[in-house]
C-alpha cells in the first residue's frame, strides 16, 4: 500500500509543492513519510512548516530513503543529480519517477538498466485534483510498483499512459494557458458588449465547465456539438464564421505544435549541458 511507503522529491519547487498538497490533503500519505531535499533552506523550511515533511540533509539522502523517487527539478539541472543519485545505489525495488520536461528516461540509463524509472508531467491543474498526468514505465517498473504510481498520482487527477515519443505533444496539450487565454478573451468581450466584468465573468465561467460536461455526458464529437449549438442564420453561426476569419483553430494548432517543438528542445539542451 501506498500509505506505508516513503516518497522522497529532488527539489521542493512548485510541481514538488502541488504532489506534496494533494497527498497529504487527500491522506494519501502523511507528511512524515515525504522526504525532500532542495538547496535553499528555506524552502525545506516552508514545505516542513506546511505539511510537516522530513527534510533530507542532502540528494543522496533523500534518494536513499524512498520508495519512489521524483525528480522535481528543472531540465538543466537533472545532469547535476546524476551523480546524487548514482551515489545514492538505489535498488530495484525503488522507482525514479522523472517530472522534468523534455528530459527522456534515457538520461537515467547510467543507473543500470535494471533501474526501475517512470516518466510523468502532471499539469498545474493537479493542484486541486483536476490534473491530468501522461505516464511511461520503463520495462524494469513490476506491476505492483506500476500499481504504486498509479495510486499516487490517482491523487492529482487523470492518468495516461503512452508512449514516450507522444509525450512533448502532451506537455503542449496539457498546458492550460491557452484554455485561460480563451477564457479572459470571453470575458473582454463580454466587458466590450456592455457586461460588468463579474457578470462577463460568471457567464464565462459557467459557459466554459458546461460546455465540457455535455461532452463528458455523451461523449460526442466536438463538431457534433458544435453543429448542433450553430442554429442556421443564428448568433453561433456568426461568432464561429468570425473565429474561423481569423483563423482561431489553425492558431490553437500551431501553439500546441511550437510548444511541442519546444518541450523537445528542452530535453537536448540539458543532454548537452
Amino acid at each position: 500500500m501506498l500509505a506505508d511507503r516513503q516518497v522522497a522529491l529532488i527539489g521542493g519547487g512548485h510541481i514538488a509543492e502541488i504532489i506534496i498538497h494533494r497527498l497529504t490533503q487527500g491522506k494519501v500519505l502523511s507528511g512524515a513519510r515525504i522526504i525532500v531535499s532542495d538547496p535553499a533552506p528555506s524552502r525545506r523550511e516552508h514545505l516542513s512548516g506546511r505539511f510537516g515533511i522530513t527534510p533530507a540533509v542532502d540528494n543522496v539522502e533523500a534518494a536513499q530513503r524512498g520508495d519512489l523517487v521524483f525528480i522535481c527539478v528543472r531540465p538543466e539541472v537533472v545532469q547535476a543529480i546524476l551523480p546524487d543519485l548514482q551515489a545514492a545505489r538505489l535498488g530495484p525495488d525503488q522507482v525514479i519517477v522523472s517530472v522534468a520536461a523534455g528530459i527522456p528516461l534515457s538520461t537515467y540509463e547510467s543507473l543500470g538498466e535494471k533501474q526501475p524509472l517512470v516518466r510523468a508531467l502532471p499539469n498545474p491543474p493537479s493542484r486541486v485534483g483536476q490534473g491530468i498526468a501522461p505516464l511511461v514505465f520503463s520495462p524494469a517498473v513490476t506491476p505492483d510498483q506500476r500499481e504504486l504510481v498509479l495510486a499516487l498520482f490517482d491523487a492529482l487527477g487523470e492518468v495516461v499512459e503512452v508512449e514516450e515519443s507522444h509525450l512533448n505533444a502532451i506537455t503542449s496539450l496539457s498546458s492550460p494557458v491557452s484554455t485561460y487565454l480563451f477564457f479572459q478573451a470571453l470575458i473582454d468581450a463580454g466587458v466590450g458588449c456592455g457586461l460588468p466584468r463579474p457578470v462577463a465573468t460568471q457567464v464565462a465561467s459557467q459557459t466554459i465547465v458546461g460546455s465540457m460536461a455535455v461532452w463528458r455526458s455523451r461523449q460526442a464529437a466536438p463538431a457534433e456539438l458544435i453543429a448542433e449549438a450553430s442554429t442556421p442564420g443564428g448568433v453561433s453561426v456568426e461568432s464561429l464564421a468570425v473565429l474561423e476569419q481569423h483563423g482561431f483553430e489553425a492558431a490553437v494548432v500551431d501553439a500546441i505544435a511550437q510548444g511541442a517543438a519546444r518541450a523537445a528542445e528542452l530535453g537536448k539542451e540539458s543532454s548537452s549541458t
